[in-house]
């Protein structure tokens, strides 16, 4: 990403900022998915072994060791994935809708009014909001 802090975007090239601008789109639905597919993933652990069906952890490809440390869990009481993980993974869920529902409106709007100076400012915000917000590793999860 090149964006030169001081002197901001370079306006003249809105062609550049609309790919940037697209690839960014792109990788934060990819992240939506990763973190849908293992919130999913977690509530469908925890009911399956509440329920005593430990072979969903095969199919699911977890390591035994992995497998271990998560029945250890449920059988002391606990979920094998803590309520509090799954509250983080929602939370980080609406917060990245909200980032492509306003990467998707600041490109409309720049796109409808044809204004360089907005698609140069949407690249921007959009580069700074990258630069500055870091997404949890899935291994973070667990899955």
């Amino acid at each position: 990403m090149n964006v030169n802090l001081k002197s901001g975007p370079n306006l003249n090239q809105p062609v550049d900022a609309e790919i940037d601008l697209v690839a960014f789109g792109i990788r934060l639905q990819g992240e939506i998915d990763r973190v849908l597919h293992s919130q999913r993933t977690m509530r469908r652990v925890n009911r399956a072994l509440r329920s005593g069906r430990a072979e969903l952890m095969q199919e699911l490809c977890f390591s035994e060791e992995h497998a271990e440390e998560l029945l250890a869990r449920v059988r002391s009481g606990g979920d094998a994935f803590p309520e509090y993980a799954l509250r983080n993974n929602a939370k980080l869920l609406r917060t990245l809708r909200k980032r492509l529902a306003k990467l998707q409106l600041g490109r409309q709007t720049a796109a409808l009014t044809g204004d360089r100076a907005a698609m140069g400012m949407v690249k921007l915000v959009v580069h700074l909001d990258e630069a500055c917000r870091a997404v949890p590793n899935p291994e973070t999860f667990g899955v």
